[in-house]
């Protein structure tokens, strides 16, 4: 018996920083097939940096092109974060952490798994909290 919902055929529509492949979905036995195309360019790690004795988060400024043509001008507050690029989720929060803001987290925790987009993209970000201070430059 076949499981269903599932990949009845996929063919690559482009290739670049990512990847963009069109998925043929059976959904039960018998329905039309349903084409989704899906954007890949793997998985990241995102950190926020809090520094608990004094209140406050650690955000940086990142230029982002779909923020630009959505009309926002392009920049935006975030939380440090980058793609895994074979690192281990909390090795690339680290590293991230580090090279966007200049601190080396401490008491890094891992706090839940996100798919931001999965209607179309297939990016996981593993989030973890962390906490900074002085010391920690």
């Amino acid at each position: 018996m076949t499981a269903y919902p599932r990949i009845a055929g996929a063919e690559q529509r482009f290739s670049g920083w990512g990847t963009i492949t069109e998925y043929r979905l059976e959904m039960r036995l018998g329905a039309p097939a349903l084409r989704r195309e899906v954007y890949d360019h793997g998985h990241a790690a995102a950190v926020l940096l809090c520094d608990p004795a004094r209140n406050t988060v650690l955000l940086v400024r990142q230029f982002r092109v779909p923020a630009l043509l959505g009309g926002d001008g392009g920049p935006l507050l975030e939380v440090a974060a980058g793609l895994l690029d074979g690192l281990a989720p909390q090795a690339c929060a680290e590293k991230e952490a580090e090279e966007e803001t200049g601190h080396r987290p401490r008491r890094l925790r891992h706090a839940f798994d996100a798919y931001l987009s999965p209607g179309s993209l297939s990016e996981k970000v593993h989030c973890f909290l962390g906490e900074y201070n002085a010391a920690t430059r």
